[in-house]
């Protein structure tokens, strides 16, 4: 028993002084889920928003569709701006040139390899941040592994493609303020555009972190020439998009058309007695017909911005009417951000992703508390970038799939705080003890 402890405390610990190798078995493993999962299901596994696009883009050239948030929409009038561009680019490129079922294909291998990517780039963030293998490989398993996420790469949507940008931009961010250099600097605010116009929730985010960096004048002063040729390199990659939408729509759009439909959706029912609920569409749509029919100033031939404006305005009314309300709904929506609670009923998995997803809130949350006094230039981007996506979704729409892109960020932090909490079991179980003076010991006893 002794010569198998020592064996097995020798093997752990040659394995974890080579992170390396740690980290090429977490893709593997990840790699053989999805592949198991690209074999079991179908692939893609249903047509989705995104990929009726990139088809129609194939067809006609342009960037149209017709929903239920659109119910003026008719062949004269279905130009869209419903969903950022580079995804349904990138999908329409792919079926191109492979053709439209094989390309489909293909962009679902495709997301699958951007996932382990994923993974790759998160490893090097917390190795930024922690200087620990450990951390680092422990956050990389939990994200590498997430099954809702390996399930939504199943589908064209936006998601895989925008965590991908997402962590890369961090990743040159956070390279940037350890280094200067412009290049990264220019990096990140490229792969910030380009994640803009996957989803553009990201579009605001580089203000409030302009108003941080003002209030920490040693950063501004040391960094102001990199954050200025970021913030150049983040527009320019938005600027064709605002020029298309500038051309169709007659003003300027930098992010989506659906905010003024989803605020409405999500918000009418305030004024019913149950109204801690999530706004489903088939609920909403009678009553956004019944409410276009029956205002007098809609002409029947709005285009989507002006249907976004008009949303919005009627949404704010309801909102104004019950203040206590929306913010109650809004906490409400919060929670089911993280667990989507009565959005996916009765599914024992996503029951235990609920639970999983809570448990890494609280334990993200007490490394924030934690470390941020000690590190507070490189974990308040993060911290504030988790809350400022929770917020902006809680306030409009929440499910939890809107979250998974900072799900990795999130994990990250998570497994500073578990590492701090496993310790104590490794000193306890000997063959995972990996410090010099175990090995040591255990020689000896042999």
């Amino acid at each position: 028993m002794k010569r198998l402890n020592y064996v097995l405390t020798q093997a752990t610990s040659a394995l974890w002084q080579q992170p390396t190798a740690v980290l090429l078995l977490i893709l593997l493993l990840s790699g053989g889920i999805r592949l198991g999962m690209m074999l079991l299901r179908d692939v893609p596994a249903a047509p989705t928003r995104r990929q009726v696009m990139a088809e129609e883009l194939l067809e006609s050239g342009q960037l149209v569709y017709c929903g239920e948030y659109f119910p003026l929409c008719d062949d004269d009038n279905q130009l869209t701006a419903s969903v950022e561009p580079l995804p349904v680019l990138l999908f329409a490129g792919l079926m191109w040139l492979f053709g439209t079922g094989t390309g489909a294909v293909v962009a679902v291998v495709g997301q699958q390899v951007l996932g382990l990517l994923t993974a790759v780039i998160l490893y090097h963030i917390l190795q930024h941040l922690f200087h620990n293998p450990a951390i680092s490989l422990l956050g990389t398993f939990l994200w590498a592994t997430y099954l809702p996420m390996i399930t939504l790469a199943l589908y064209l949507e936006a998601e895989i493609l925008f965590t991908c940008l997402l962590l890369l931009a961090i990743w040159a961010f956070l390279h940037s303020l350890e280094t200067g250099s412009k290049l990264t600097w220019a990096a990140a605010g490229f792969c910030w555009g380009l994640a803009t116009l996957s989803r553009s929730i990201t579009l605001y985010f580089p203000l409030i972190m302009l108003l941080v960096a003002a209030a920490h004048r040693p950063t501004l002063r040391r960094h102001a020439a990199g954050m200025g040729l970021a913030l150049l390199a983040f527009g320019l990659t938005l600027t064709p998009w605002v020029i298309r939408n500038t051309q169709v729509f007659g003003t300027f759009l930098p992010g989506n058309t659906l905010v003024g439909y989803n605020l409405y959706r999500h918000n009418y029912f305030l004024g019913d007695d149950d109204f801690l609920h999530y706004g489903y569409a088939k609920d909403a749509d009678p009553v956004i017909r019944q409410l276009i029919a029956t205002t007098p100033n809609l002409g029947g031939n709005e285009n989507e911005v002006e249907m976004d404006a008009f949303y919005k305005a009627e949404a704010i009314k309801i909102i104004k009417a019950y203040p206590v309300r929306y913010l109650q709904l809004s906490l409400y929506r919060f929670a089911a951000l993280w667990t989507d609670f009565e959005v996916q009923r009765g599914q024992l998995f996503w029951q235990l992703v609920a639970v999983e997803n809570v448990a890494l809130l609280v334990l993200a949350g007490l490394t924030a508390v934690r470390h941020l006094p000690h590190k507070p230039l490189t974990l308040l981007p993060l911290i504030l970038l988790i809350a400022y996506f929770a917020a902006t979704h809680s306030l409009i729409i929440a499910r939890m799939r809107y979250i998974m892109p900072i799900l990795p960020l999130v994990m990250g932090l998570a497994a500073a705080e578990g590492e701090r909490w496993l310790q104590p079991l490794g000193q306890r179980l000997s063959p995972w003890q990996f410090t010099p003076n175990s090995l040591a010991s255990s020689e000896r006893k042999l």
